[in-house]
């Protein structure tokens, strides 16, 4: 705050408050005159004449500090409020987080029955089962994962090791149709023994997976081993895009 004696002898006061996001800025008050809008008619309770300019201005100086209490007090509500909402987004992400903060090394071999993920984005017309995207050496029993566009333009995945199948995860026709010609985002994410899988960001199916993965083949995109001739999959027609295969 700054104060000066004008050359009538009365003191002029000149105010300016400021905080990080709000900022008031009181004009001067000019020796012998009153700011209409910083009288005591602004300030009830403030028992200021309105003819006297210096108990007007120490009035409108109280007025202007009270109201940047409240506006402070606001101001750290609402921080805290936003630091609160951005915590609780973080804690309910973290699990996805944590997979896609993984590296996307491309293969999920020899990781046995340890967490991972796979995301991937397709754009297709094609209708019946087409290969998507796998790691797949044969198209009988063995270590593979497989995610293809099922027959009635969903998803179809498959987790499966060499122990006769019996440690196989199938989830048949997942989520909505994708085969619209519109980018769909797909996810599986294999947490703590639960094998989810994503459309859109939207959980469309989860089952338990004991699957443990040895040597697999490389990646297949695409394509597949399983071809029309064994089991009608036939090469995708469209696109996959931003491909991740990771496992922390």
């Amino acid at each position: 705050m700054e104060a000066r004696w004008a050359a009538s002898g009365c003191l002029c006061r000149a105010v300016l408050f400021s905080m990080t996001v709000f900022a008031f800025d009181l004009a001067p008050l000019g020796c012998g005159r009153v700011v209409t809008e910083l009288g005591s008619e602004s300030v009830p309770g403030s028992g200021a004449s309105p003819f006297d300019a210096n108990a007007s201005a120490e009035a409108a100086i109280a007025a202007a500090e009270a109201a940047a209490d409240v506006l402070e007090e606001e101001a750290a509500n609402d921080v805290a409020d936003a630091a609160n909402d951005v915590l609780w987004e973080a804690a309910s992400d973290a699990p996805e987080a944590a997979m896609e903060a993984a590296v996307c090394r491309g293969d999920l071999s020899n990781i046995g029955t340890a967490d991972f993920h796979i995301s991937f984005s397709v754009t297709t017309t094609q209708s019946g089962v087409a290969a998507l995207v796998n790691q797949r050496a044969t198209c009988t029993l063995s270590d593979f994962w497989d995610v293809r566009l099922s027959s009635n333009g969903a998803l179809d995945v498959e987790t499966v090791d060499a122990t006769q199948g019996v440690n196989g995860t199938g989830l048949k026709r997942v989520g909505p149709r994708i085969n619209d010609g519109v980018p769909h985002k797909v996810m599986l994410q294999r947490m703590s023994g639960t094998l989810t899988v994503y459309v859109d960001g939207i959980p469309s199916a989860s089952a338990l997976s004991r699957t443990s993965f040895g040597q697999l083949a490389p990646v297949r995109i695409g394509s597949d081993v399983c071809t029309v001739a064994i089991d009608g999959t036939s090469p995708l027609i469209g696109s996959v895009s931003d491909l991740c295969v990771a496992s922390p």
